[in-house]
């Protein structure tokens, strides 16, 4: 059986965009399922439990903003969810010290965001 995946993440760039180094973990969810949006939410809270050295302290409430943002828009996906193929589905940012912060949700295999 093939699992419905879905990958998040945050990740640093340098100032030309290009992404230095990630941290996060894919979600996996029932083929007939697929990963549903609290899975999704229930990651990120994970993540900010468990954030990398690397990220600045100072975008900690930056990163719950972005949190929320991307909730918001996960849960307005059509109810019978969406398959898209491997594809980001939504992006977040933030600026420190002229570097960018993201938080990724990337759909990596499957029909997913069908349940709440």
């Amino acid at each position: 059986c093939t699992f419905a995946q879905y990958l998040t993440q945050v990740s640093p760039a340098n100032g030309g965009g290009v992404t230095l180094e990630t941290k996060g973990g894919v979600v996996y969810g029932l083929p007939i399922k697929g990963v549903r949006v609290t899975q999704v939410e229930a990651k990120m809270r994970s993540m900010f439990y468990d954030l990398p050295a690397w990220w600045p302290g100072n975008l900690e409430s930056d990163l719950v903003g972005m949190m929320a943002r991307i909730s918001v828009k996960l849960r307005r996906y059509p109810p019978k969810g969406i398959s898209i193929g491997r594809s980001s589905i939504e992006s977040e940012k933030a600026v420190y010290n002229r570097k960018e912060y993201r938080l990724d949700i990337d759909n990596l295999r499957g029909h997913n965001l069908k349940f709440y």
